[in-house]
C-alpha cells in the first residue's frame, strides 16, 4: 500500500508540472474557460504565471483513474511530458520526490518536491509544493521557480470530480507572457491525457461485450 501510494503522489503533480510546456493552440491567453467537461478558472497569484483550477466531471470511476496514477512503470507511456519522476524517501508524512519535465522547443525544467496525502469526503486530496531543500537535483534542467498545488479526485453519482489548483513559474529566462500563453492548453492536455488513460484501461479490463 506504502508503495503503491508513494507512485501515486509521484506522478500527480508531474502531470499538472509538465503539462504546462504542451503547445496546444486551442486555449490561448489566460486559459479559462469551459471546454468540453472541464472548467477552467484562473487563480490569483502575482508570484506565478501560471495560476489555474480545472474542474471536470468524467463518466469514469475514480478508483479508475486511481488505478491508471498509481502505475508507475506506465507513467512515460501515459503521460508525453514526463522525463523522470524519482522518488528519493519520505520526510514526515511527505514523500519526496524530483522530477524532470521536457518539452520540444523549451529546456528540461527539474525540481525537488514534497508531497502529501489526505483523505477527503468520497476520496483522496494530493498536496505538493517545491521542497526548500533541492541539494538533490542532478543539474540536467533549470531550476523551477515556484511550483505547488493539488489533485481531488472523487466519487460521484455518474463517475468522478477530477480537481487540479496549480501555481508554477518555470524559472530560467522563459518570458512571463510566454507560459502564460500555453497554461490553459497545457493542463487540458494533461487532463486529456489522464482520461484517455483512464478509459483505455477500463475497456483492456472489462473485455469486448458478449
Amino acid at each position: 500500500m506504502a508503495r503503491r501510494k508513494t507512485a501515486l503522489v509521484a506522478l500527480a503533480g508531474v502531470l499538472a508540472a509538465a503539462g504546462l510546456y504542451a503547445g496546444w493552440g486551442a486555449l490561448t491567453g489566460l486559459g479559462a474557460g469551459r471546454r468540453g467537461d472541464c472548467t477552467l478558472t484562473n487563480l490569483e497569484d502575482d508570484r506565478a504565471p501560471v495560476s489555474l483550477r480545472a474542474e471536470c466531471d468524467w463518466p469514469i470511476p475514480a478508483d479508475r483513474i486511481g488505478a491508471i496514477l498509481e502505475d508507475s512503470e506506465a507513467q512515460v507511456r501515459y503521460f508525453s511530458n514526463l522525463g523522470e519522476s524519482t522518488v528519493l524517501g519520505t520526510e514526515g508524512n511527505s514523500v519526496i520526490v524530483r522530477q524532470l519535465h521536457q518539452a520540444t522547443g523549451i529546456s528540461d525544467r527539474e525540481v525537488v518536491v514534497e508531497w502529501d496525502v489526505t483523505p477527503v469526503e468520497g476520496g483522496r486530496r494530493y498536496t505538493w509544493r517545491k521542497s526548500p531543500d533541492q541539494s538533490a537535483a542532478t543539474g540536467r534542467g533549470v531550476e523551477v521557480e515556484l511550483y505547488a498545488g493539488s489533485w481531488e479526485i472523487t466519487t460521484t453519482e455518474t463517475g468522478s470530480h477530477v480537481v487540479m489548483e496549480t501555481r508554477y513559474a518555470p524559472g530560467g529566462r522563459v518570458p512571463f507572457f510566454l507560459v502564460r500563453s500555453f497554461q490553459g492548453a497545457g493542463i487540458r492536455q494533461t487532463l486529456d491525457e489522464l482520461r484517455t488513460a483512464a478509459e483505455s484501461e477500463a475497456q483492456l479490463v472489462s473485455g469486448p461485450e458478449g
